[in-house]
């Protein structure tokens, strides 16, 4: 019988340990030469990664996906600062031996992703960041007010009020996202615990409140960037989206319409096509 490549589905949970603790990742697809890693979003695990999104990107590639220190199946604490969430995912990337690689950085995993480009240029060749925003970006002041909105929702309209716009074709792509996600464990849901949601916010609002400079971070970075972003991104202002374009020197954006936080989700086939040609071509 073929033995063929892992998928999201059924990749087998490896830990390797990284400064005394242990990192569960997993490893999607054939191997390739330079593999794509990918950085999860805020409170989020392997585990809630789109099986669309993550086996359509594993195609003609190796996927790399992993929970961070402290986060889901990893051990130790979750920092509280986004500089030292970009130091263990390079320790993670040197424990595993790791010379180059290509980014997702989903949300928080953006904000992460734009400090390994800046510290260690050599080891990234391309970034796709999706639903994320630059140092100081518009409106992190309000984070902590947005996730309290979901206070006293529960189930699926937390899910649908973090990652979907409030239309009825944004819902309804929403609940095939939550199907999916089923689909391939009947028992999902989100899992996090009050330390790392804790932690993440004040990451967050620590990253909102770089004060501004007359050399901001992204333009430093010469690396070939994907932004991907949806219509009304509630967590992190859509308009951000627009500012990291023109600080970044080689970037591309695509905004998609009618959508929010999860758009790559919402439009999974539009964005593995998006995703695939930026990683498969020069630009």
């Amino acid at each position: 019988m073929e033995n063929l490549p892992p998928t999201c589905e059924n990749a087998k949970t490896a830990f390797v340990k990284v400064n005394d603790v242990q990192i569960a990742y997993r490893t999607i697809g054939s191997p390739s030469a330079i593999p794509l890693l990918c950085l999860q979003h805020f409170t989020g695990n392997m585990n809630d990664w789109d099986p669309s999104v993550i086996n359509g990107l594993s195609k003609d590639r190796q996927v790399i996906i992993f929970d961070n220190t402290g986060v889901g199946e990893s051990g130790g604490k979750t920092p509280d600062n986004v500089p030292a969430m970009a130091v263990d995912t390079l320790a993670f990337l040197k424990a595993i031996k790791l010379e180059k690689v290509d980014l997702l950085g989903f949300s928080l995993g953006g904000f992460i992703s734009q400090l390994m480009m800046s510290e260690k240029p050599e080891l990234v060749r391309k970034a796709i960041l999706a639903g994320t925003c630059q140092q100081g970006g518009e409106g992190i002041e309000n984070f902590r007010n947005f996730v309290n909105g979901a206070e006293y929702v529960d189930g699926a309209e937390r899910y649908l009020y973090y990652f979907f716009e409030n239309s009825e074709r944004s819902r309804s792509l929403g609940y095939a996202v939550l199907k999916r996600f089923l689909e391939r464990d009947p028992k999902w849901a989100p899992e996090y615990t009050e330390q790392t949601i804790l932690a993440q916010t004040e990451a967050i609002v620590g990253w909102g409140n770089v004060p501004d400079s007359k050399t901001p971070l992204l333009t430093k970075i010469k690396h070939p960037v994907l932004i991907i972003n949806g219509s009304n991104d509630h967590m992190f202002a859509t308009v951000n989206s627009y500012i990291m374009f023109q600080q970044l020197s080689n970037a591309i954006l695509s905004l998609y319409p009618d959508s929010a936080h999860g758009s790559l989700f919402q439009y999974p086939k539009l964005f593995n096509n998006e995703a695939n040609y930026f990683l498969d071509n020069e630009i």
